[in-house]
């Protein structure tokens, strides 16, 4: 399982590469990060830096010649393809296409 947890920069290097130790403080907090965590769904693809992303959009007014109101954001695949994976695809389910 693939969970995004949420710790303090100090805890993580506090923590990283040493074994738990029962009863530590730190170690409760890591516990309850874990229980406040978020899943990530397996089957994922590769989750990538949106923000990143969203630099490289292109406005445009329409779409395969059709007109909508407001503005659409399109994306170069360049611009994907070239953003930091953060997560990699999850291999048990990841389709080649």
């Amino acid at each position: 399982m693939k969970l995004i947890i949420d710790i303090p920069d100090e805890i993580y290097e506090c923590y990283k590469g040493r074994p738990p130790m029962l009863g530590d403080a730190g170690m409760d907090m890591i516990a309850q990060a874990i229980a406040n965590g978020t899943p990530v769904p397996k089957g994922h693809g590769r989750l990538k830096d949106a923000d990143y992303i969203k630099l490289f959009s292109i406005d445009h007014d329409s779409w395969n010649g059709v007109e909508y109101e407001g503005v659409i954001k399109v994306v170069p695949v360049i611009a994907i393809d070239n953003a930091s994976t953060i997560i990699e695809a999850d291999k048990e389910t990841e389709n080649d296409l």
